[in-house]
């Protein structure tokens, strides 16, 4: 009779409950959509998703891989994605169309943006009456800029040309003398009688990368953020202790094949590093003086219209 009784209660419980709806269910989160294009400082987001680190540190992932990496960052403001690693001076400008949080330092181009130049300049003093494209307003601009002043030279010295880096195969040197881009477009320029004559190895942690995620995720979903953090250096860890199978993940996480898998010419950063970079400074060591470098100067060019402070937009916790 008592087993009985309890059974009966058993099946009124379920009864009740199904009535009910059930217990109430804590509604599922959606995965953080992930934008990325081919660098190799995104390639621990493949490598994370592919070797199961997202999963690990419980976290649901989609990437979504993009061609154009403009486009990763107009679709963060849209809404269309919740993450983009991008240069730190587009953070800046995008900053001005939506609140955001830079959570930790990804990499920075070392040598991968080069300034190629016509057979006729040599040096940077050859520089002087030329054509330089640059993409007006971003990090381009500034790494043409750092270059000339870092030799003696100002911007009244050449002519600045707005042309992306994306379209210097079909701009040199028709339209102009020289230009900064990037590979794969570099390779296409001299072949085409260019030759390198600076890269950002010259600019350290100009081209930095930052991870940043829209504020009002940040501040609804913080264990989401530090699971991919987690997830994020966990990769990088294993990235550089199995290089070689980097480019095979890549290939097959983003639609590719290996051979379109580069490296070098970017430094991609450990969580100790990138936490030493997320620290307040006063030399390019610092993700803050990076930062308000980018501020003053796309401040003066036009781009901005409100200066952000560094400190509302860095958020370090997530290295801890």
């Amino acid at each position: 009779m008592k087993a009985y009784r309890f059974v009966s209660i058993l099946v009124l419980a379920a009864f009740l409950l199904a009535a009910c709806g059930g217990a109430p269910a804590e509604s599922a989160k959606p995965p953080l959509r992930l934008a990325v294009n081919l660098w190799p400082g995104l390639y621990p987001a493949a490598v994370a998703q592919e070797q199961g680190f997202f999963a690990k540190h419980n976290v649901q992932v989609e990437i979504h891989y993009y061609e154009s990496y403009p486009q990763t960052y107009a679709d963060l403001v849209s809404g269309k994605v919740d993450a983009v690693s991008a240069v730190i001076g587009d953070v800046v400008v995008i900053s001005n169309q939506t609140d955001l949080k830079f959570v930790f330092a990804v990499d920075s181009s070392d040598g991968a943006d080069e300034l190629i130049v016509g057979p006729d300049i040599q040096s940077a003093a050859d520089l002087k009456g030329k054509r330089i494209g640059v993409s007006f307003g971003t990090y381009s601009e500034l790494f043409v800029r750092t270059l000339l002043e870092q030799n003696g030279l100002t911007t009244d010295d050449v002519t600045l040309v707005n042309v992306p880096a994306e379209s210097a195969v079909e701009a040199f040197p028709a339209q102009v003398d020289a230009i900064h881009t990037y590979e794969p477009y570099g390779t296409s320029v001299v072949e085409k009688g260019g030759h390198i004559l600076f890269t950002s190895s010259e600019t350290p942690n100009l081209m930095l990368g930052a991870m940043m995620f829209p504020a009002a995720l940040v501040k609804d979903r913080p264990e989401d953020v530090q699971a991919f953090t987690n997830a994020w250096f966990e990769a990088v860890d294993w990235m550089f202790a199995n290089q070689d199978q980097v480019p095979a993940i890549v290939a097959k996480v983003f639609g590719l094949t290996p051979e379109h898998v580069w490296f070098g010419g970017d430094k991609v950063y450990t969580r100790a590093e990138s936490k030493a970079l997320m620290q307040p400074g006063n030399d390019s060591s610092s993700a803050y003086f990076i930062m308000q470098k980018y501020a003053d100067f796309l401040a003066i060019s036009g781009a901005l219209t409100t200066k952000p402070k560094p400190e509302n937009l860095i958020d370090s916790s997530f290295l801890k």
